[in-house]
């Protein structure tokens, strides 16, 4: 579809991930297999964008 071409960044498709489980707790091994990314960029992003102090 049209939204798989709109998704550019690394963090946008964890948040598109995210959204589709909205209310629930994931790893972030599962974070990376459902939005189609290295373990080592979700988790990159998991600390960067959901874990600023």
């Amino acid at each position: 579809m049209l939204s798989e071409y709109l998704v550019f960044t690394n963090a946008q498709k964890v948040l598109k991930f995210l959204l589709t489980r909205s209310g629930k707790r994931c790893y972030e091994r599962e974070i990376a297999r459902g939005a189609n990314l290295s373990y080592g960029s979700a988790e990159h992003i998991s600390q960067k964008r959901f874990c600023s102090a």
